[in-house]
Protein backbone atom coordinates (compact mmCIF):
# COMPACT_ATOMS: atom_id res chain seq x y z
CA UNK A 1 0.00 0.00 0.00
CA UNK A 2 1.66 3.13 -1.16
CA UNK A 3 0.66 4.83 2.41
CA UNK A 4 -0.43 2.07 4.11
CA UNK A 5 -3.80 2.41 2.46
CA UNK A 6 -3.43 2.32 -1.12
CA UNK A 7 -4.74 -1.10 -2.72
CA UNK A 8 -3.29 -3.17 -5.26
CA UNK A 9 -5.73 -3.37 -8.10
CA UNK A 10 -3.65 -6.98 -8.48
CA UNK A 11 -4.20 -7.60 -4.89
CA UNK A 12 -8.04 -6.96 -5.09
CA UNK A 13 -8.53 -9.12 -7.51
CA UNK A 14 -7.31 -12.24 -5.75
CA UNK A 15 -9.72 -14.81 -6.67
CA UNK A 16 -11.75 -16.08 -3.81
CA UNK A 17 -11.63 -19.52 -2.33
CA UNK A 18 -14.40 -21.37 -0.72
CA UNK A 19 -12.72 -23.56 2.49
CA UNK A 20 -14.60 -27.22 3.86
CA UNK A 21 -12.30 -27.33 6.51
CA UNK A 22 -11.69 -25.84 9.41
CA UNK A 23 -13.85 -22.60 8.90
CA UNK A 24 -15.41 -20.22 11.03
CA UNK A 25 -18.17 -17.62 9.75
CA UNK A 26 -19.99 -15.91 11.89
CA UNK A 27 -23.99 -14.80 10.95
CA UNK A 28 -22.59 -11.22 9.91
CA UNK A 29 -20.09 -12.69 7.60
CA UNK A 30 -22.11 -15.97 5.95
CA UNK A 31 -20.29 -16.57 2.65
CA UNK A 32 -17.34 -15.31 3.46
CA UNK A 33 -14.58 -17.83 2.71
CA UNK A 34 -12.22 -18.35 6.02
CA UNK A 35 -9.62 -20.66 6.42
CA UNK A 36 -8.41 -21.47 10.06
CA UNK A 37 -5.00 -23.49 10.33
CA UNK A 38 -4.63 -23.66 14.18
CA UNK A 39 -0.69 -21.76 14.36
CA UNK A 40 1.58 -23.29 16.48
CA UNK A 41 1.81 -20.38 18.44
CA UNK A 42 3.98 -21.82 21.71
CA UNK A 43 6.85 -20.06 20.38
CA UNK A 44 5.55 -16.55 19.38
CA UNK A 45 6.78 -14.18 21.61
CA UNK A 46 5.45 -11.08 19.72
CA UNK A 47 2.28 -9.50 17.45
CA UNK A 48 2.71 -7.32 14.69
CA UNK A 49 -0.73 -5.55 13.32
CA UNK A 50 -0.85 -4.08 9.55
CA UNK A 51 -3.38 -0.94 10.24
CA UNK A 52 -5.28 -0.54 7.04
CA UNK A 53 -7.68 -2.57 6.04
CA UNK A 54 -6.53 -4.73 8.91
CA UNK A 55 -7.55 -2.97 12.02
CA UNK A 56 -10.94 -1.57 10.05
CA UNK A 57 -12.29 -3.50 7.42
CA UNK A 58 -12.14 -2.25 3.65
CA UNK A 59 -15.76 -1.50 3.74
CA UNK A 60 -14.60 1.91 5.39
CA UNK A 61 -13.22 3.24 2.45
CA UNK A 62 -10.23 4.62 3.93
CA UNK A 63 -8.30 3.12 1.05
CA UNK A 64 -10.56 4.89 -1.79
CA UNK A 65 -10.02 8.28 -0.39
CA UNK A 66 -6.47 7.85 -0.18
CA UNK A 67 -5.97 6.85 -3.31
CA UNK A 68 -8.00 9.87 -4.35
CA UNK A 69 -5.65 12.01 -2.90
CA UNK A 70 -2.41 10.48 -3.58
CA UNK A 71 -3.89 11.05 -7.49
CA UNK A 72 -4.75 14.43 -7.14
CA UNK A 73 -1.20 15.17 -5.21
CA UNK A 74 0.56 13.71 -8.07
CA UNK A 75 -1.62 15.82 -10.56
CA UNK A 76 -1.52 19.26 -8.75
CA UNK A 77 1.93 18.72 -6.53
CA UNK A 78 4.14 17.05 -9.51
CA UNK A 79 2.30 17.88 -12.18
CA UNK A 80 1.87 14.82 -13.54
CA UNK A 81 -0.56 14.60 -16.26
CA UNK A 82 -3.94 13.31 -15.18
CA UNK A 83 -3.75 10.61 -17.69
CA UNK A 84 -0.89 9.08 -16.57
CA UNK A 85 -0.95 9.43 -12.84
CA UNK A 86 -3.17 6.17 -12.91
CA UNK A 87 -1.19 4.10 -14.77
CA UNK A 88 1.86 5.56 -12.65
CA UNK A 89 0.73 4.85 -9.68
CA UNK A 90 0.11 1.75 -10.10
CA UNK A 91 3.35 0.63 -11.35
CA UNK A 92 4.93 2.34 -8.26
CA UNK A 93 2.86 0.12 -6.01
CA UNK A 94 3.84 -2.71 -7.74
CA UNK A 95 7.53 -2.32 -7.90
CA UNK A 96 8.65 -0.21 -4.63
CA UNK A 97 5.64 -1.48 -2.18
CA UNK A 98 4.14 2.00 -1.85
CA UNK A 99 3.19 4.79 -4.36
CA UNK A 100 5.31 7.02 -1.75
CA UNK A 101 8.69 4.99 -2.24
CA UNK A 102 8.45 5.39 -5.78
CA UNK A 103 8.30 9.23 -5.58
CA UNK A 104 10.28 10.01 -3.05
CA UNK A 105 12.89 8.24 -5.93
CA UNK A 106 11.91 9.95 -8.65
CA UNK A 107 10.42 13.45 -7.61
CA UNK A 108 12.50 13.61 -3.95
CA UNK A 109 9.04 14.73 -2.62
CA UNK A 110 9.08 15.41 1.08
CA UNK A 111 7.00 12.54 2.80
CA UNK A 112 5.54 14.88 5.41
CA UNK A 113 4.11 17.21 2.75
CA UNK A 114 2.44 14.21 1.33
CA UNK A 115 1.13 12.43 4.11
CA UNK A 116 -0.07 16.08 4.89
CA UNK A 117 -1.68 15.89 1.57
CA UNK A 118 -3.13 12.40 1.44
CA UNK A 119 -3.54 11.33 4.97
CA UNK A 120 -3.93 14.34 7.75
CA UNK A 121 -6.83 15.59 5.82
CA UNK A 122 -9.01 12.38 5.87
CA UNK A 123 -12.17 12.93 8.27
CA UNK A 124 -10.90 9.84 10.09
CA UNK A 125 -14.21 9.68 12.45
CA UNK A 126 -16.43 9.84 9.65
CA UNK A 127 -14.13 6.99 7.61
CA UNK A 128 -13.87 4.77 10.37
CA UNK A 129 -16.29 3.85 13.45
CA UNK A 130 -15.10 3.04 17.26
CA UNK A 131 -15.32 -0.76 17.63
CA UNK A 132 -15.26 -1.60 21.66
CA UNK A 133 -15.18 -5.59 20.69
CA UNK A 134 -11.67 -4.98 18.66
CA UNK A 135 -10.26 -2.99 21.81
CA UNK A 136 -11.20 -5.67 24.34
CA UNK A 137 -10.14 -8.37 22.57
CA UNK A 138 -6.14 -7.05 21.71
CA UNK A 139 -6.54 -5.64 25.58
CA UNK A 140 -7.02 -9.52 26.50
CA UNK A 141 -3.83 -10.48 24.43
CA UNK A 142 -1.08 -11.48 26.87
CA UNK A 143 1.67 -10.92 24.39
CA UNK A 144 3.88 -7.86 22.98
CA UNK A 145 1.81 -5.69 20.72
CA UNK A 146 3.14 -3.67 17.68
CA UNK A 147 1.36 -1.79 14.85
CA UNK A 148 3.60 -2.29 12.11
CA UNK A 149 2.57 0.01 9.16
CA UNK A 150 3.74 1.02 5.75
CA UNK A 151 1.65 4.49 6.74
CA UNK A 152 3.35 6.90 8.96
CA UNK A 153 2.75 6.93 12.51
CA UNK A 154 0.07 9.83 13.02
CA UNK A 155 -2.51 8.33 10.13
CA UNK A 156 -1.85 5.25 12.54
CA UNK A 157 -2.75 7.07 16.04
CA UNK A 158 -5.62 8.83 13.67
CA UNK A 159 -6.39 5.62 12.90
CA UNK A 160 -6.51 4.02 16.21
CA UNK A 161 -8.67 7.20 17.67
CA UNK A 162 -11.56 6.46 15.42
CA UNK A 163 -11.40 3.09 16.56
CA UNK A 164 -11.27 4.47 20.09
CA UNK A 165 -8.80 1.84 20.53
CA UNK A 166 -6.17 3.21 23.18
CA UNK A 167 -2.70 3.89 21.25
CA UNK A 168 -1.10 2.13 24.76
CA UNK A 169 -2.38 -1.09 23.76
CA UNK A 170 0.62 -1.57 21.46
CA UNK A 171 3.85 -1.80 22.80
CA UNK A 172 5.28 0.81 19.90
CA UNK A 173 3.80 1.58 16.53
CA UNK A 174 6.41 0.94 13.59
CA UNK A 175 5.51 3.13 11.05
CA UNK A 176 7.51 3.62 7.38
CA UNK A 177 10.07 6.38 9.37
CA UNK A 178 11.37 3.52 12.02
CA UNK A 179 12.27 1.61 8.78
CA UNK A 180 13.65 4.07 7.20
CA UNK A 181 11.42 4.06 4.21
CA UNK A 182 12.20 0.61 3.75
CA UNK A 183 8.56 -0.75 3.79
CA UNK A 184 6.66 -3.48 3.75
CA UNK A 185 7.46 -6.26 1.66
CA UNK A 186 11.17 -4.90 1.48
CA UNK A 187 12.80 -7.98 3.76
CA UNK A 188 14.55 -4.66 5.87
CA UNK A 189 11.70 -4.14 7.11
CA UNK A 190 10.63 -7.08 8.63
CA UNK A 191 14.46 -7.60 10.25
CA UNK A 192 13.82 -3.50 11.43
CA UNK A 193 10.72 -4.59 13.18
CA UNK A 194 12.16 -7.61 14.80
CA UNK A 195 14.96 -5.38 15.90
CA UNK A 196 12.54 -2.69 17.42
CA UNK A 197 10.54 -5.65 18.89
CA UNK A 198 13.89 -7.14 20.54
CA UNK A 199 12.55 -10.49 19.58
CA UNK A 200 15.72 -12.69 17.78
CA UNK A 201 13.93 -15.31 15.87
CA UNK A 202 11.66 -14.73 13.06
CA UNK A 203 9.79 -17.64 14.29
CA UNK A 204 8.77 -15.79 17.23
CA UNK A 205 6.81 -12.54 15.52
CA UNK A 206 3.32 -13.54 13.99
CA UNK A 207 2.19 -11.32 11.84
CA UNK A 208 -1.71 -10.36 11.04
CA UNK A 209 -1.89 -8.17 7.28
CA UNK A 210 -4.19 -8.05 4.31
CA UNK A 211 -1.28 -7.71 1.98
CA UNK A 212 -1.12 -11.20 0.26
CA UNK A 213 2.49 -9.83 -0.96
CA UNK A 214 3.47 -8.49 2.68
CA UNK A 215 2.33 -12.06 3.75
CA UNK A 216 4.76 -13.99 1.43
CA UNK A 217 7.53 -11.82 2.17
CA UNK A 218 7.41 -12.21 6.20
CA UNK A 219 6.88 -16.27 5.41
CA UNK A 220 9.49 -16.23 3.41
CA UNK A 221 12.20 -14.88 6.44
CA UNK A 222 10.99 -17.46 8.88
CA UNK A 223 7.98 -14.91 10.30
CA UNK A 224 4.30 -16.95 11.34
CA UNK A 225 1.94 -15.12 8.96
CA UNK A 226 -1.95 -14.74 9.47
CA UNK A 227 -4.38 -13.04 6.79
CA UNK A 228 -6.75 -11.01 7.20
CA UNK A 229 -9.99 -10.31 4.94
CA UNK A 230 -10.90 -12.05 2.21
CA UNK A 231 -8.96 -15.37 1.37
CA UNK A 232 -7.34 -16.10 -2.30
CA UNK A 233 -5.59 -19.15 -3.12
CA UNK A 234 -2.57 -18.00 -2.97
CA UNK A 235 -2.81 -16.48 0.56
CA UNK A 236 -4.60 -19.90 1.67
CA UNK A 237 -1.53 -21.89 0.41
CA UNK A 238 1.19 -20.69 2.56
CA UNK A 239 -0.23 -18.69 5.35
CA UNK A 240 -0.98 -20.63 8.95
CA UNK A 241 -4.43 -18.96 9.35
CA UNK A 242 -5.97 -16.73 7.54
CA UNK A 243 -9.91 -14.89 9.33
CA UNK A 244 -12.50 -12.79 8.10
CA UNK A 245 -11.07 -10.08 10.26
CA UNK A 246 -8.95 -9.27 13.75
CA UNK A 247 -12.84 -10.26 15.57
CA UNK A 248 -11.51 -13.98 14.81
CA UNK A 249 -8.40 -13.49 17.43
CA UNK A 250 -9.89 -15.70 19.61
CA UNK A 251 -10.28 -19.20 17.43
CA UNK A 252 -6.43 -19.14 17.24
CA UNK A 253 -4.81 -17.51 19.70
CA UNK A 254 -4.93 -18.54 23.23
CA UNK A 255 -6.92 -15.76 25.53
Amino acid sequence: MGTGTENSQVEQSSESVDLNDSCAVSPADKNFPTSLKLPQLQNVEALFFDCDDTLYPPSCKVAEQVRKNIQKYMNEKLQIPLDKVVELQQSLFEQYGTTLRGLQLLYEVDPFEYWSYIHWSLDYKSLIKRDTSLRNILQSLPLKKFLFTNADKTHAQKCLQALDIPEEIFDDIIDVVAVRFKNKPDFDSFSTALAIANVDEPSKALLFDDSVRNLRAAKNLGWRVVGVGRTSKEGVDFCDAWIPSLHYLPYILPL
